[in-house]
């Protein structure tokens, strides 16, 4: 009784050792991906500060290309396909960025851009 209670135990702690080692190699391996999320995402930002007349009554979106021509990104630093969303709330704006790369796409990239071209 005692050894099977050991067995399980061990089998346990390596269960979650092993899962929890696949969630953070995981989370790491796509840090790159969120950076450059996030990298379009504040150049939109700046994007709008710059031209307030531009932003949307309701939603909408801006092109990678439209912040690169606009010199609010380097091409250099996002060698994928993006956009930003745009929505107008209450009080303020939420903007959230989206990629497609190589090896990652920002979930619903395809049906957000869909949506609004």
């Amino acid at each position: 009784m005692k050894r099977t209670m050991i067995v399980w135990s061990l089998l346990m702690v390596i269960l979650i050792g092993g899962l929890t080692y696949i969630g953070f190699n995981l989370t790491s391996k796509n840090k790159d991906f969120y950076v450059k999320e996030n990298l379009i995402k504040e150049a939109a930002i700046e994007y709008f500060n710059h031209y307030p007349d531009k932003l949307p009554p309701k939603e909408a979106i801006v092109k990678k290309e439209t912040l690169e021509k606009e010199g609010f990104l380097d091409e250099t630093n996002l060698n994928c396909e993006g956009f930003v969303r745009v929505v107008k709330n209450i009080f303020n704006y939420d903007y959230t960025g989206f990629i497609k790369c190589i090896n990652y796409e920002t979930k619903n990239y395809d049906k957000i851009l869909g949506e609004n071209i």
